[in-house]
């Protein structure tokens, strides 16, 4: 377990967790009723758990509450990269073009059709996303 962090969920501020495997590989998310680092004192409760790759790469993200588990997406990578997100939403498959330095610079649907185009100055300063979809979710959040 890791040490508390507050983050903003429904409008106001919720304690919460993070727990991680035996590689420190980040396993799950979740709320606290406590400020401890004892997930047995602290009343962890997981919101999100992940299935992760053999690099640590976050293949598959699933919504937990109580008993129920939710599918919310999941990642395809290929040679450590990101190439595709398979998610809930209406056109379900999303590819990434990345430059060659690994920089997000458009994300596209089945057909080709962009969704997102992404611009930024050298080093990825004042970076800009164009489009009505979100950009994928990884570990570290969106991209």
């Amino acid at each position: 377990m890791r040490v508390p962090h507050v983050s903003k969920r429904h409008g106001f501020a919720a304690p919460g967790g993070v727990a991680y495997d035996a590689d420190g590989q980040r396993a799950a998310n979740g709320t606290i009723s406590a400020w401890s680092c004892n997930p047995s004192a602290n009343g962890f409760a997981t919101t999100n758990d992940y299935v992760l790759g053999p690099g640590g790469e976050q293949v598959t993200e699933m919504a937990v509450s109580g008993s129920t588990i939710t599918w919310l997406h999941t990642n395809v990578w290929a040679a450590g990269r990101l190439i595709a997100t398979y998610d809930q939403t209406g056109k379900g498959l999303h590819f990434y073009q990345d430059d060659p330095l690994g920089t997000r610079r458009s994300q596209s649907d089945p057909s080709g059709a962009q969704e997102l185009t992404c611009s930024s100055l050298p080093f990825g300063d004042a970076r800009q996303k164009h489009g009505a979809i979100a950009p994928p979710r990884t570990l570290g959040g969106p991209l």
